[in-house]
């Protein structure tokens, strides 16, 4: 019984140990801080989680099909725990769970539902988006150049007129 308890450990999500930091740490100002001040702190962590999410991708070197689902449920988990605290929804954090669920698609596809996706993403996050699309496509990213040939079709996309 020990032994299956230390393999459950291992799994045990980051994102939950954030979500009871953060409601801790909510409780603990609450009782020193004016509601103002409170809200003033707790006000820009969606911004700033879905940030963390959506540039932490650069630094991933693939995702599996299973993994991009746990990213967006861990997305979804952290915006629940955060509209819990701040009682209001945290709408910054669907943009950073709409990055993660663009990965759903193949490149090509992808690329081509980017044009009506550049004015919700800065293009370096697009640049991020799309290759950490062909690190997890095992075709391409055995590929020579499918990377570089993907990034110079987005530049010209970026281009276009919106």
């Amino acid at each position: 019984m020990v032994k299956f308890l230390k393999i459950i450990s291992l799994f045990k999500e980051p994102v939950l140990d954030l979500g009871h930091d953060l409601q801790s740490f909510y409780q603990l100002l609450s009782s020193i801080l004016s509601q103002s001040k409170l809200r003033y702190i707790f006000d820009g962590l969606g911004h700033l989680c879905a940030s963390i999410f959506i540039h932490s991708s650069q630094h991933m070197p693939r995702l599996s099909d299973s993994a991009k689902k746990r990213v967006c449920r861990n997305i979804w988990g952290v915006q629940q725990r955060l509209s819990q605290i701040t009682a209001r929804r945290e709408a910054e954090l669907d943009r950073a769970r709409a990055f993660f669920e663009l990965l759903s698609h193949d490149t090509d596809r992808l690329m081509l539902l980017i044009p009506d996706r550049k004015s919700q993403f800065t293009s370096a996050e697009l640049g991020h988006l799309i290759t950490l699309s062909v690190r997890s496509n095992p075709t391409l990213a055995n590929q020579h150049g499918a990377l570089e040939q993907r990034l110079a079709q987005l530049s010209s996309i970026l281009k276009e007129p919106v």
